[in-house]
C-alpha cells in the first residue's frame, strides 16, 4: 500500500509510506527556507513523487491529520478564490469568539461551555467547508479524485505515530498525547494493544497546558510556536527561594480529574492565558517566570502520567504531541518508578502528525485486521546528494575560486582531525534528517571538551541566546560513560534529557546544560548512521572521547539546511571556517 500524508499547518510536512515503512518525510520549510512554513507542502510533495518515481495516481490514499478545525492555507501559494478568502476570514473568528466567551469564563468558569459551543458550531459549518475546500485544492494539485483523500482526528494521528512508530507495537502500551490544541483537543489517554485501540479520555483545548506555556513564551518576549525550548533552557538558572514563592501562586492552576479522572482541568480558559499572565505575573523576573512554568509543566505531566499508569496498570508508555518536545518533562517521566518503558516519538510536534495519519489510513484500509508496521529506528528521510552532484555544484558556483576545496576518500578521518585541532565544521552528508533535531547529517560539529567553542558558535555562527545548551552525539558503546540511563531508554533522537556522569563533566562539558549539567544526547550506532559513527570513532581514536558536540546546521531563525546551496549560504553568511559537502571539505582560504 502506498500512502501520502500531508499536514498543512504551521510545520507543513509531507510523508510517504509503503506498507508501514516510512520512506520519506520532509517539511516544506527546508525547501522555502522559511521557518515553520505553513500551507500545502507542494515542494515537499513534488520531491517525494520525483524521488520515488511516482505518479499521484499510484498513491492508494492521501491522509490528512486534521478534521475540520483548521483554516485553509492553500491561499499562500495559489490564487485563492473569494469563497476561500471569506471562509478563512470567518474561521479565524472562531478563536476570537471563543476568546470573547473565554474572557467571560475567565472570571466565571461556569460559563466556559459557551466558548466550546461557538467552537463546535463553527467547526461543523465553516470549519467543515474549509476542510472540504482544502481537500479539493490538494486533489486538484495532485490531479487525483478527491475521494482518495481521507481526514483523521489530529490527536488520534499523534497516538498512532507514538504507538506504531515505537518498538512496542506487538504488545500493550499506554499512549498519551499532549499539545496546545488539535481538533479542539489538548490531551488524550489511550490504550493500544496490537491491532486494538481505545481512547480513555480527552481534555478540551480550554484546559490546555500547552496553550499556557505558549503564552509564557510570548510573555517573555520570545516567539511562540518556536521558542518554547528557550523557556525550558532558561528555567534552571533561577534561584530556588524565589521560584518556590511564585510557584505557590500557580501550582493549583490545573487539576487532573474531570469526568474520566484523567483530564486536565484548569481554573480558567487557557485561551485567556495572556490575560492571566498580565494580571498575575507582573514584576516577576524573567528567569523565575521560566522556572515556575517549566516546573508546573513537569509536575502536572508527572501527576497525569502517574494517575494514568496507576489506573490502567500499564507501565509501558508512548508519547506524542508538541508538549512532549519538552525534554526536561520527558526526563521526569522517564525517572518515574511507575514507568518501566518509555518511547517518545522523534520530533513529536505537528510535523509528526502526517506519519500517524499514514499509519491510521493503512490500518483502516487494509483488508486484513493484522497491521504490523516497521518501528522507526532512524529519521534520515530527506534528500541526499552524491559526490558527482556536489562536484557539479562546486563547478557551477565556482566555489574553488573563492575557497579552498579538497576531496578526501576518508573524509570522516579528516573531520575528526579538524575537530581535534579545535576547528568548527558544518556537515552535509547522506540523507537529510526529518524533524526539528539535527542528527549528524545536517549538523555543526565541534570538540565537546572545549567550552570556549560554545561562545564562538553562539556569536559567530548561530547567534543563539547565551543560556542555551548544545547537545552531544555519543557512540552507543560509550553511552554509559556519559549519561545515566538505568532503564536503557532509547536516546537516539534527542527527545529526552539525562543526568550526566562525572566523566561527562570532564570530557564533554561543552555539550551539557551550563547550569544543571543535564544533556540531551543522540546515541549513534553503526547500524543507523555508519558514516557518522565512523567520524565519532575516529575522533575517539585521537582524543579518547566517544562523543562530539552537535548543533543544527542553520542560522538562527532559519530552518536546518536542505542541500549544498543552502549549506553554502550559511557558510558564507556566518563565521564558519569549514564545510563538509559529502567527501569534499570547503575551507576559507585565509586559514
Amino acid at each position: 500500500m502506498k500512502t501520502l500524508g500531508i499536514y498543512y499547518g504551521h510545520t507543513a510536512t509531507a510523508v510517504y509510506m509503503e506498507d508501514g515503512i516510512v520512506k520519506n518525510a520532509v517539511s516544506e520549510e527546508r525547501f522555502t527556507n522559511v521557518k515553520n512554513q505553513n500551507g500545502i507542502p507542494r515542494k515537499a510533495i513534488s520531491w517525494i513523487l520525483k524521488t520515488n518515481q511516482l505518479n499521484p495516481k499510484d498513491i492508494d490514499v492521501i491522509s490528512i491529520p486534521v478534521k475540520t478545525n483548521a483554516p485553509i492555507y492553500a491561499s499562500r501559494d495559489s490564487k485563492a478564490n473569494l469563497l476561500i478568502k471569506f471562509l478563512n476570514f470567518c474561521y479565524y473568528r472562531v478563536p476570537l469568539l471563543k476568546n470573547t466567551s473565554g474572557l467571560t469564563s475567565f472570571y466565571n468558569p461556569r460559563l466556559r461551555w459557551l466558548g466550546r459551543l461557538f467552537y463546535r458550531i463553527f467547526s461543523s459549518t465553516i470549519g467543515a467547508k474549509t476542510s472540504s475546500l482544502e481537500r479539493a485544492t490538494i486533489a486538484k494539485f495532485l490531479g487525483v479524485d478527491v475521494g482518495k483523500i481521507k481526514t483523521y482526528d489530529h490527536h488520534t494521528c499523534h497516538a498512532f505515530s507514538a504507538y506504531y512508530g515505537s518498538p512496542f507495537s506487538d504488545s500493550e502500551a499506554l499512549v498519551l498525547t499532549l499539545d496546545a490544541e488539535g481538533d479542539g483537543i489538548a490531551a488524550t489517554v489511550n490504550i493500544f494493544n496490537k491491532d486494538s485501540y481505545r481512547r480513555l479520555s480527552s481534555s478540551d483545548s480550554s484546559n490546555s497546558l500547552g496553550w499556557l506555556f505558549h503564552a509564557v513564551t510570548a510573555h517573555l518576549g520570545m516567539k511562540p510556536w518556536e521558542h518554547e525550548y528557550k523557556v525550558m533552557g532558561l528555567a534552571p538558572y533561577a534561584k530556588g527561594v524565589e521560584v518556590d514563592k511564585v510557584y505557590q501562586r500557580v501550582k493549583d492552576l490545573f487539576a487532573i480529574g474531570g469526568r474520566t479522572g484523567f483530564e486536565f482541568v484548569s481554573r480558567f480558559d487557557t485561551h485567556q492565558s495572556p490575560r492571566f499572565l498580565k494580571e498575575n505575573m507582573a514584576g516577576v523576573r524573567f528567569d523565575v517566570l521560566a522556572a515556575v512554568f517549566q516546573k508546573l509543566v513537569e509536575d502536572k505531566i508527572v501527576e497525569w502520567v502517574r494517575k494514568c499508569v496507576e489506573n490502567t496498570k500499564v507501565k509501558r508508555v508512548c508519547l506524542a504531541g508538541g508538549v512532549f518536545m519538552n525534554v526536561k518533562a520527558n526526563q521526569k517521566i522517564m525517572e518515574m518508578t511507575e514507568v518501566d518503558e518509555l518511547f517518545v516519538f522523534p520530533s513529536c510536534g505537528d510535523e509528526s502528525s502526517p506519519i500517524g495519519a499514514c499509519y491510521l489510513a493503512e490500518k483502516d484500509l487494509r483488508e486484513t485486521t493484522s497491521y504490523k508496521p516497521i518501528p522507526i529506528t532512524n529519521v534520515y528521510f530527506g534528500p541526499s546528494f552524491s559526490n558527482n552532484e556536489i562536484k557539479m555544484f562546486i563547478d557551477e558556483e565556482k566555489i574553488d575560486s573563492k575557497y579552498q576545496v579538497r576531496y578526501f576518500d576518508d573524509v570522516e578521518k579528516e573531520i575528526a582531525r579538524l575537530l581535534f585541532e579545535g576547528k568548527i565544521l558544518a556537515r552535509l552528508s547522506g540523507a537529510m534528517e526529518w524533524g526539528a533535531r539535527a542528527l549528524g547529517n545536517r549538523s555543526i560539529l565541534a570538540n565537546p571538551s572545549d567550552q570556549d567553542v560554545v561562545m564562538v558558535i553562539n556569536e559567530q555562527v548561530k547567534n543563539r541566546d547565551f543560556w542555551m545548551p548544545f547537545a552531544p552525539s555519543i557512540l552507543k558503546e560509550n553511552e554509559t560513560d556519559y549519561i545515566i540511563n538505568p532503564k536503557n531508554i532509547n536516546a537516539s533522537f534527542m527527545m529526552i534529557s539525562f543526568e550526566s556522569t562525572a566523566l561527562a563533566r570532564k570530557k564533554i562539558r561543552a555539550t551539557l546544560h551550563p547550569y544543571d549539567f543535564t544533556c540531551r544526547p543522540q546515541i549513534v550506532t553503526s547500524e543507523t548512521n555508519p558514516k557518522y559513527h565512523k567520524l565519532i570513532s575516529e575522533f575517539k581514536e585521537l582524543t579518547g572521547t566517544g562523543a562530539v558536540l552537535n548543533t543544527s546546521f542553520n542560522l538562527h531563525g532559519y530552518p536546518i539546511v536542505l542541500g549544498p546551496r543552502e549549506a553554502l549560504w550559511v557558510f558564507e553568511n556566518s563565521g564558519l571556517q569549514y564545510l563538509e559537502l559529502e567527501n569534499f571539505i570547503v575551507s576559507k582560504k585565509n586559514l
